[in-house]
């Protein structure tokens, strides 16, 4: 009996962890948006605190939610830096599903604008320099930017170095989330998550269904557990490694 107990809390343990936390961070997306800015900090950062955000696309997404929210409420300094976080993890994000002040967006376009220019490897000295270079004359311009041919291979080598190689080898999506692939990093997320956690559950049932000296009171049923079990295992193997191969192509 005590067997028995362990094993049913190492299942409910076992879907806690996979358990995604994306169904709260859209309601702190909501309250964002509803100018609840204190509720939607109250929402998120303890995901952020607890370690409970796991993937790429759901960090991104906490602390762009805490960057606005933190922003709206005169909280720069806290703001800047969830603003500059969250472009480590995802360089292209967009704020445009949100209505924000005209302070907030500024700050947002700002550390934007500065993490591009640290991709193309010109970064200046300090804001002053930055916000010259932007009011320079196009003549200025035409003199000071590389060429063309240049300026794009800088582009595409930026790009590369930002993908970090090692999460592509990593399953449940995350090559795919490092390449900001979102569609795809979650559908590989879904199947595998749903496909490992159905082999995780169908074998502690079929322990729990198997007697001291190996024997099965329910025949038919263990031998489902069994079926359900491999095919589940080998089905999510299969979408492990096509997830990789598809993160590293």
């Amino acid at each position: 009996m005590l067997q028995k107990g362990i094993i049913l809390f190492i299942l409910c343990l076992t879907f806690q962890v996979m358990a995604s936390e994306w169904p709260m961070l859209k309601q702190a997306e909501v309250e964002v948006k509803n100018h609840n800015y204190k509720t939607a900090i109250d929402l998120t950062l303890p995901l952020l605190d607890a370690l409970k955000l796991s993937t790429v696309e759901e960090i991104s997404q906490g602390h762009k939610i805490l960057g606005i929210a933190r922003c709206e409420l005169g909280d720069i300094g806290n703001a800047k830096e969830h603003f500059e976080t969250l472009v480590v993890f995802s360089p292209k994000e967009s704020i445009q599903d949100f209505q924000l002040s005209q302070v907030c967006q500024k700050l947002f376009n700002k550390v934007m604008g500065r993490a591009e220019v640290r991709r193309k490897g010109v970064m200046p000295k300090n804001s002053d320099q930055l916000h010259s270079s932007e009011n320079k004359s196009a003549t200025i311009e035409i003199q000071t930017v590389p060429k063309p041919t240049i300026n794009l291979r800088l582009q595409e080598q930026s790009q590369e170095s930002d993908i970090q190689k090692w999460k592509l080898w990593i399953p449940f999506g995350v090559g795919q989330f490092e390449k900001n692939e979102k569609k795809k990093g979650t559908f590989f997320l879904t199947t595998q998550s749903v496909l490992f956690s159905t082999a995780i559950t169908t074998f502690i049932l079929f322990k729990i269904d198997q007697n001291a000296d190996g024997t099965f009171d329910h025949a038919r049923r263990a031998e489902t557990y069994r079926i359900t079990l491999w095919s589940s295992l080998g089905a999510g193997v299969v979408s492990t490694i096509w997830g990789i191969w598809d993160a590293k192509k």
